[in-house]
C-alpha cells in the first residue's frame, strides 16, 4: 500500500476520450505524412480461368479458347488451338490470382528497444512498422512485405497498440520484420 493513497492516479482521470482522440489523430497524421508505402503479399485467391471454355459439370477446361475473354494480352489472354491445353490454367480451369495489400506505415530501421540476440538477427536487417488497425487482416495473413524496395518476412506477430487498454483504444499495429537475404 502506498504511503499516501491520495497520491495514486484516479482511474480514467488522465486518459480522457479527448486525449485518446488527440493521440490517435496525431499518430494517423504521422503515418499519413511520414509513412512509407508497404506492400504486403497476401495468399492468392482462386478464380475461374478467363482464357478457356469449360465443362461446368467437371469444372475443367474443354480445350477451347474463349474469345470473349475480357483481358488484353498476357498473362490471362493467350489464344491457343482447339484441342490443346489452355496455356493459362494448364487445363484445370482454375488460376491463382496474386493479391497484394498496400498500406502506409512509419518505418523504424534497427529499433533500439529490441534485443537482437534473442532473435538471432543483425540490427541492420530489422525494421519495425506502425500501421493503422484497418490493416490487421492483411498484416496477419501476409507472407511477405516489400518496404523501400526490399523484401521482409515477419520477425514477430503483429501487436495491436494504442493509448489505453480497451479494445476501442487499440488503433494501430506494430510489427517487426526481418530482411529476406
Amino acid at each position: 500500500m502506498a504511503k499516501d493513497d491520495n497520491m495514486l492516479p484516479i482511474s480514467g482521470k488522465y486518459l480522457t476520450s479527448s486525449l485518446k482522440s488527440l493521440y490517435s489523430n496525431a499518430i494517423q497524421q504521422l503515418i499519413s505524412d511520414l509513412g512509407r508505402e508497404v506492400t504486403l503479399t497476401l495468399p492468392p485467391s482462386t478464380s475461374g480461368c478467363p482464357n478457356c471454355e469449360f465443362l461446368s459439370v467437371a469444372g475443367r477446361s474443354i480445350g477451347r479458347y474463349d474469345s470473349s475473354n475480357p483481358h488484353v494480352g498476357k498473362p490471362y489472354n493467350i489464344p491457343f488451338p482447339d484441342g490443346y491445353k489452355c496455356p493459362v490454367c494448364r487445363g484445370e480451369h482454375e488460376i491463382k490470382v496474386k493479391k497484394l495489400g498496400v498500406w502506409r506505415a512509419t518505418v523504424v530501421k534497427n529499433p533500439k528497444s529490441l534485443k537482437y540476440e534473442d532473435y538471432g538477427v543483425l540490427p541492420e536487417n530489422v525494421v519495425m512498422t506502425k500501421m493503422v488497425i484497418e490493416a490487421w487482416n492483411d498484416i496477419t495473413n501476409c507472407s511477405r512485405a516489400r518496404i523501400d524496395g526490399l523484401d521482409y518476412t515477419k520477425l514477430s506477430d503483429p501487436v495491436k497498440i494504442g493509448l489505453g487498454n480497451e479494445g476501442s483504444d487499440l488503433k494501430f499495429i506494430n510489427c517487426l520484420w526481418k530482411r529476406v537475404i
